[in-house]
């Protein structure tokens, strides 16, 4: 079962999220799955979120298929 998250975890996870990010220690991937994570939607959720094909994001988060600059745009509007 999930555990509810208080609002100073979620901040002190996407800080580290956003500094991560900044000095590149994330590859995209890595970084759509821990912002799915802080969400804490199920990988069908954000995908339906980003108005994006589940088995699209699925494997965009695993790293793997091909995707396309829509698929990183919508994915880093976030």
């Amino acid at each position: 079962m999930k555990r509810n998250l208080s609002a100073e975890e979620i901040s002190r996870m996407r800080q580290q999220l956003d500094a991560d990010i900044r000095i590149g220690r994330l590859y995209p991937h890595e970084a759509a799955k821990q912002m799915r994570q802080i969400l804490r939607k199920t990988q069908a959720e954000f995908a339906d979120m980003l108005k994006l094909g589940r088995r699209t994001y699925i494997d965009f988060e695993r790293g793997a298929g091909n995707p396309t600059l829509e698929t990183f745009s919508r994915v880093g509007k976030l």
